[in-house]
């Protein structure tokens, strides 16, 4: 299991990222050429929580990339903060509540 929490203060803001991951393991697994995409991503467990302050994400690099994801309703925006809650389990990959289907990327 890796936890992962990084706290910086960037371009006039801060930032908090925080990760969780599970890999829960493929039993009978004796070479990585051998391993199933679909078997690899039901195998993992992941949490993340992205809280950034809009301030430092506008004066950032990822500012254009941000901002479209903000209007697509991807990412929220609470009170200044941009969010990111995103969940990875059993094969499904929820972003901020919305389901996106990993299958069609994987050939699942």
């Amino acid at each position: 299991q890796l936890n992962s929490r990084i706290e910086v203060d960037a371009y006039g803001g801060d930032v908090l990222m925080d990760l969780q991951v599970d890999w829960r393991g493929i039993p009978g697994v004796t070479s990585m050429a051998s391993i199933d995409p679909g078997a690899a991503i039901n195998a993992v467990e992941l949490q993340l929580l992205v809280d950034a302050d809009e301030t430092a994400i506008n004066q950032s690099p990822v500012a254009n990339l941000v901002n479209a994801y903000l209007r697509d309703g991807i990412l929220n925006n609470q009170n200044g903060r941009v969010q990111l809650q995103a969940s990875l389990v059993d094969g499904e990959l929820l972003i901020n509540g919305r389901s996106f289907p990993l299958g069609q990327f994987l050939n699942m």
